[in-house]
């Protein structure tokens, strides 16, 4: 805590970035963040969407839980790496010098150099012990990127942290199993040992699987081949959706869990393509059998990115690209949902059981804010939705209102339906 209004939007955005990730998966309020940075909850929804756009660009989605808050979605893997990068962004090399490196001025670049709302996260963080661990592994490293001991040791200590917290790295079992048969894994074993011995966290083998990934990424070892460079940007994405989009079913462009799911597979698929990992997909033949336009689809998609990289994508991989594609398409054929608003009068406790069971009736009907008459109209401003559902009568609104018991009758449940 300790940040306010005094620090500027980028340092304010930066500290709300922290506080979703640190938290992640678990599920923030909008009152937490705007106490936690002393702001009106105006000014943390603001914060907030600014920081949705960094997130997507970063294979991360913000959801927002009707009535709860709001919680960000990823791969632990992914969580822990886009960790790494808001801190290596929000803080100066000097004072992962000084943290690392034990200096007697640490304390002091931390306080003033360090935004209020991330200084006890890296306070927190075991850096020197995993500077260490690093150091110790020197002599195996050549042609290593300006500040990849930093970024090293930073993704240990955010690892050592977020197991600490109970959250393990999520790795299907033929990549772990790639992964640890790779010659790097014995230098990642090593290191999750000594982090282990170093911060008591127990570093399993799915643990040493993720660091050797890791170790890979940074090509801290120099086993990569230097002319393979490759770059799976928002263009390539953006041109395997439009193949998708034009023969599939065009609301696929725009579906964000198609996005992120093929942007996290592509980023493996690069991992894979680079170091010569195998991959099985164990479903191949029963997806072409039964899926056969959808799998020609994702052919031409995987024929397209063989062409952008100027490598061949086996069959698994394609396979894994269809399936991607039959969850978009189930979505789509849905059709967009509704977006709700449940209004209620201040302190109303029943209105929860009119969430639980509007729930089950419509579970295509997107619950996008439950708000009392007080807050009805200084807090919809900024939130998007296509209908009013209220246990009071309500004036003054231009969408469509449907005024229903909070046990909402079968009489409402007919009413709500025909308009859904």
């Amino acid at each position: 805590s300790g940040a306010n209004q005094s620090a500027s939007p980028k340092d304010r955005a930066r500290i709300v970035l922290a506080l979703l990730l640190w938290s992640a998966p678990t599920i923030v309020s909008l009152d937490w963040i705007a106490e936690e940075l002393h702001i009106s909850k105006g000014s943390a929804r603001r914060d907030l969407r600014s920081c949705e756009k960094w997130l997507e660009e970063r294979g991360l989605a913000v959801v927002r839980r009707s009535g709860l808050g709001v919680s960000v979605v990823g791969s632990e893997r992914r969580l822990r790496q886009v960790m790494v990068q808001l801190f290596v962004e929000s803080v100066p090399q000097e004072v992962f010098d000084g943290i690392q490196n034990n200096k007697p001025e640490a304390d002091y670049l931390v306080q003033v150099r360090v935004p209020a709302g991330i200084r006890g996260l890296i306070s927190g963080l075991p850096l020197a012990v995993c500077r260490d661990l690093v150091s110790a592994i020197h002599f195996n490293i050549r042609g290593m990127p300006e500040n990849s001991e930093t970024v090293l040791g930073l993704y240990l200590a955010v690892t050592s942290a977020r197991i600490g917290l109970g959250y393990s790295i999520d790795l299907d079992v033929g990549q772990q199993r790639s992964l640890i048969d790779h010659p790097v894994s014995d230098t990642a074993r090593s290191i999750c040992e000594g982090l282990s011995d170093g911060t008591g966290v127990d570093m399993g083998e799915e643990e040493v699987a993720g660091v050797t990934e890791y170790l890979l990424g940074i090509d801290a070892l120099g086993l990569v081949d230097k002319r393979l460079d490759l770059s799976f940007d928002q263009v390539v994405l953006e041109s395997l959706l439009r193949i998708a989009a034009d023969r599939l079913h065009p609301l696929l462009l725009d579906d964000a869990e198609l996005r992120l799911g093929l942007s996290n597979h592509l980023e493996r698929l690069e991992v894979r393509l680079k170091y010569g990992l195998p991959v099985h997909n164990p479903l191949l033949a029963e997806v072409v059998e039964r899926y056969p336009e959808v799998h020609e689809v994702a052919m031409a998609m995987a024929s397209a990115l063989s062409a952008q990289m100027d490598l061949a994508i086996v069959e698994d991989e394609v396979g894994f690209m269809t399936m991607y594609l039959l969850g978009a398409l189930g979505r789509a054929r849905q059709g967009p949902r509704k977006k709700a608003l449940v209004v209620c009068p201040s302190g109303m406790a029943t209105v929860w059981v009119l969430v639980a069971r509007l729930q089950v009736e419509f579970p295509e009907l997107e619950l996008v804010q439950v708000l009392s008459l007080d807050d009805l109209r200084t807090d919809t401003r900024d939130t998007e939705f296509d209908l009013i559902i209220s246990t009071v009568a309500i004036d003054g609104q231009d969408s469509p209102t449907f005024v229903v018991s909070p046990l909402l009758t079968a009489t409402n449940v007919k009413q709500l339906a025909r308009f859904i």
